[in-house]
């Protein structure tokens, strides 16, 4: 890029010369540089010993040009960054940093070794400058390659290290601050985050885990165990599940009554779960061990007088069914399973399940109200009355299919 003109610019040609790419001088280093039709910028390029720096002075037409020789003008007179005029030499930036290590005794050894090599690493151009020399562009070079925004990050701590060595140089103006840096830093970009599926058990293989789970004998892996096999057969979530109360259970309906409060969206109100002849089997099982008075009516209670079971617990009862080598239960992916999958397992298996005529067994809707996925409003209100009957036929044959013979072991 080149200097279009040698002479100083007159107002009335500044917006022509805006549509002309190139540098057009108007004198004492002040240039309207064009990098593209309609792209114009003010900038004042000065030397600093053998470097040449540039200072932009604003954008056309938003900076005039005499708007813009004013501001070259106020450059020159505070000395801010022309090193033609008288200037204390200032102490290099690396020695006032040990300077400030010193001093500040609060900080422990283990954070100033861990501070000295993040400058070392990353502040390497600026040990050697004086620190009255240090401008904001040279901070904003070394920050833009590990900035990640003003919130986290190797960028983050850098910055502020910095800043907090410059303010011990007392220094009017501090280039390190974030305010007179963030125009100068990349703004981070929004991360859009993938939907990922929850590892999930191929529904196939169902029987021989759950065979594996009631085979589960006395011990303490026993309730988290009557837990998992419970949460599969209801295809609740885990918070749903574990605080389960006898008064929640109608035996005679055959029905779960979840309260409001235990909910994901306690807003929809009460949730009635229908409940197979395998789920009434698991809660029989453990009727003998919830007493009302010492566990609070806890279906599946945990270590402690009036606690329910652990989230832990659970999901150690299906660590332990992985084994101690390779795991044994994987999704499609090839990850271990989750707890929270098996409400995955379900909806893949009532997805599939066809009548002769090729037509689903199991609508969405059903399958979402199963789920507890309902829609709000009246349309909601109205999913969860009309399709209790439909969710029961589907609990029953899930709870069918769990306990299904056949050799589909991992």
């Amino acid at each position: 890029m080149t200097d279009k003109t040698s002479t100083r610019l007159r107002p009335t040609e500044i917006k022509k010369l805006s549509q002309q790419a190139g540098r057009h001088s108007d004198g004492g280093s002040l240039y309207l540089v064009v990098r593209s039709p309609g792209r114009a910028a003010w900038v004042f390029r000065f030397r600093d010993g053998a470097t040449v720096r540039s200072k932009g002075l604003g954008a056309f037409p938003d900076v005039t040009l005499k708007m813009a020789r004013k501001k070259r003008e106020a450059l020159l007179a505070s000395h801010e960054d022309d090193p033609e005029k008288p200037k204390s030499k200032g102490l290099p930036f690396d020695v006032l940093a040990e300077q400030y290590f010193d001093h500040h005794t609060e900080i422990g050894a283990a954070q100033k070794t861990r501070n000295r090599a993040l400058l070392r690493l990353h502040a390497g151009p600026l040990m050697k400058r004086p620190v009255n020399r240090i401008t904001r562009e040279e901070v904003a070079d070394i920050l833009r390659p590990i900035w990640l925004g003003s919130t986290n990050g190797k960028g983050v701590k850098l910055r502020a290290l910095i800043e907090r060595i410059l303010d011990a140089a007392d220094s009017e103006r501090n280039p390190a601050t974030l305010k007179r840096l963030q125009s100068l830093l990349p703004k981070p970009r929004k991360k859009t985050r993938k939907s990922v599926p929850v590892a999930s058990l191929p529904y196939r293989q169902l029987p021989a885990l759950y065979a594996e789970l009631t085979a589960v004998g006395e011990g303490p892996g026993l309730t988290a165990a009557r837990m998992l096999r419970f949460l599969i057969l209801t295809s609740v979530r885990l918070k749903e599940g574990r605080g389960a109360r006898l008064s929640e259970i109608d035996y005679d309906k055959k029905l779960w009554t979840i309260p409001a409060e235990r909910m994901k969206i306690k807003e929809e109100g009460d949730f009635e779960v229908p409940l197979s002849d395998q789920a009434l089997a698991v809660l029989r099982e453990m009727q003998d061990g919830a007493d009302r008075h010492t566990n609070d009516g806890f279906i599946f209670p945990g270590r402690w007088s009036h606690q329910c079971i652990g989230r832990n617990a659970i999901h150690l009862a299906l660590a332990r069914l992985q084994g101690d080598g390779d795991p044994r239960w994987l999704d499609d992916r090839g990850r271990k399973i989750t707890v929270h999958g098996f409400r995955s397992t379900m909806a893949t298996w009532a997805q599939e399940q066809r009548r002769d005529d090729g037509s689903r067994l199991f609508d969405q809707e059903t399958i979402d109200g199963a789920l507890a996925h309902f829609v709000g409003g009246v349309t909601g209100a109205y999913q969860r009355s009309q399709h209790l009957g439909a969710r029961r036929k589907l609990a029953i044959a899930w709870g069918a299919s769990a306990i299904r013979h056949g050799d589909n072991s991992p």
